[in-house]
């Protein structure tokens, strides 16, 4: 199963149960807008590439840190 397929199996699953749908970020060594556009597709939030920019890893995160704070509690 590659990362397409199972960001699609995590938001079907979300779905299911009614629970909200993870921020889902890419990281690929890929430059193409076809990959971006497929991760999109497969329910990715954000498309990172390689070499990892972490002020840009920051930045996600910041900005998503509430989703990210919900998912702590549901998960723990």
């Amino acid at each position: 199963m590659d990362g397409f397929q199972s960001s699609q199996k995590i938001n079907e699953f979300c779905m299911q149960i009614n629970i909200p749908k993870p921020y889902i970020a890419a990281l690929t060594g890929y430059d193409d807008n076809m990959v971006a556009e497929k991760c999109k597709e497969s329910g990715m939030a954000e498309f990172l590439q390689k070499p990892v920019n972490i002020e840009k890893v920051k930045e996600i995160i910041i900005k998503n840190g509430i989703q990210i704070n919900k998912w702590s509690e549901i998960l723990l």
